[in-house]
């Protein structure tokens, strides 16, 4: 018996629109990145950082104690192969695991030291 797939839909989706930005929205941003001086600062206001995210695609703290908490035992080994600003690391270390992460970005080291983590090579 042969079996034979449904051909593809041709239908095109709608383009996705565009966000508009306002003068008033784009006149706080000049003003707010006339006021940055630490390294990083401009580059966050930019990709959009909000609240006390350190990094972009940063996660909650709550949502990292959480998923650590479920998914390891006290004294177990977590390791993020990506760990952006150590949310994970962080995280793990409150709730008595051992961890250990690593990232490409230059950034997201630093910004993890900052945060507490100690960097070996």
């Amino acid at each position: 018996m042969l079996a034979v797939a449904d051909s593809p839909k041709t239908e095109v989706p709608a383009k996705a629109r565009r966000r508009k930005f306002g003068a008033e929205y784009k006149l706080r941003i000049l003003r707010e990145a006339e006021l940055c001086t630490k390294p990083g600062e401009l580059g966050a206001l930019l990709r959009g950082r909000h609240g006390d995210r350190h990094y972009t695609w940063q996660k909650s703290d709550e949502l990292a104690e959480r998923l650590v908490r479920h998914s390891t035992a006290a004294g177990a080994l977590v390791v993020d192969p990506f760990a952006g600003s150590g949310t994970f690391l962080l995280a793990a270390a409150r709730l008595g695991r051992r961890a250990i992460g690593c990232d490409q970005s230059e950034e997201a080291l630093r910004i993890v030291m900052e945060r507490g983590c100690r960097r070996e090579e």
